[in-house]
């Protein structure tokens, strides 16, 4: 079938034009002869009472590179009605944080999909069921982990912790991205002063938050995986600035490209391919010390960092997968 590709995106001002994932991909679709467009939020509506014709607008812009990768310049053309058809595909390109505004949009494109049978991926179901933070602990060899807001079970968790050589733990939101919100503790404190911190960063997020051990090998690399329809595309490692711990892009980590080792691939492999026939085909996995430690499902990112450390354009793979 020929869609009409509609990508439903954060607003520009929100997004680093240079770099995003869903600008990438909405150009290269544009390059490679497909009828693309951009949809807003506040653009998106359901009524059963008739056809559905939401405001798209037309772009334009181009790649700073040979490779197809970063992005020289981006912007908006004119707005237009469109009627919503069996051939319109929507891809579902919101950031994070997965709050109520996030779900109200997930309710609204999830009765599109069973009401006029449009197509979304991800599929709102699969985003809605598969947290990013528990997905990974459908890797039986998954960093351990405590989901809790409730300071009674940290402390038989702490223990054995420590009784496995453990010394700090890290604590972070369940709906948060880009690191946002994680924290590092030392296991040599008390339980009491940690429980008390742990009752604090819950009171902070309203509700159950994870606890992991701090994996030492972070600063050497953290891991980060695409995958589209259970195939590999390509795969980073991000490694930290000197003296930080958090392996993120946006705040100053080196990347280049690598290969997968033969257990990190195992897992991987079978985790994507469960996503995908459960209607999660764009995935990106974060790995730690040859463990999976996140499933990125709502907006996969760095697709651009990873295309240019692979040399390759990704987001040309993922069209013709899609095709």
């Amino acid at each position: 079938m020929n869609y009409q590709h509609i990508l439903l995106i954060d607003p520009l001002d929100r997004l680093v034009t240079e770099k995003d994932s869903s600008l990438m991909l909405a150009l290269t679709l544009q390059q490679m002869g497909e009828d693309v467009w951009l949809l807003f939020k506040e653009n998106l509506y359901f009524s059963n009472y008739d056809s559905i014709v939401i405001t798209l607008h037309s772009f334009s812009g181009s790649f700073a590179d040979e490779k197809e990768c970063y992005i020289k310049n981006f912007s908006l053309g004119e707005s237009t009605p469109h009627e919503l058809s069996p051939r319109s595909l929507i891809h579902m390109r919101l950031d994070p944080p997965f709050d109520t505004n996030y779900l109200r949009t997930l309710w609204i494109l999830q009765t599109l999909e069973r009401y006029h049978n449009i197509k979304v991926v991800n599929t709102p179901a699969a985003i809605l069921t598969n947290n990013e933070k528990l997905t990974a602990y459908r890797d039986q060899a998954a960093i351990p982990g405590l989901i809790s807001g409730d300071d009674q079970s940290l402390r038989p968790f702490l223990a054995q912790l420590r009784a496995d050589g453990v010394k700090s733990i890290i604590i972070k939101p369940l709906d948060l991205y880009q690191g946002i919100g994680v924290s590092r503790h030392d296991l040599s404190l008390s339980d009491d002063k940690l429980a008390q911190t742990f009752k604090q960063i819950v009171a902070r997020f309203q509700g159950p938050v994870v606890v992991q051990p701090f994996v030492e090998s972070v600063v050497e690399g953290e891991l980060r995986s695409i995958y589209y329809g259970g195939k590999e595309l390509g795969t980073i490692k991000k490694v930290p600035p000197p003296g930080e711990f958090l392996a993120n892009i946006a705040q100053g980590a080196s990347y280049a490209a690598v290969k997968l080792s033969t257990t990190e691939r195992t897992a991987c492999d079978r985790i994507a391919n469960e996503m995908s026939d459960e209607g999660s085909p764009w995935v990106a996995f974060d790995i730690l010390g040859g463990a999976v430690s996140e499933v990125n499902i709502t907006c996969p990112g760095l697709l651009v960092e990873v295309s240019s450390a692979v040399g390759r354009n990704l987001a040309k793979e993922i069209v013709e997968l899609i095709r």
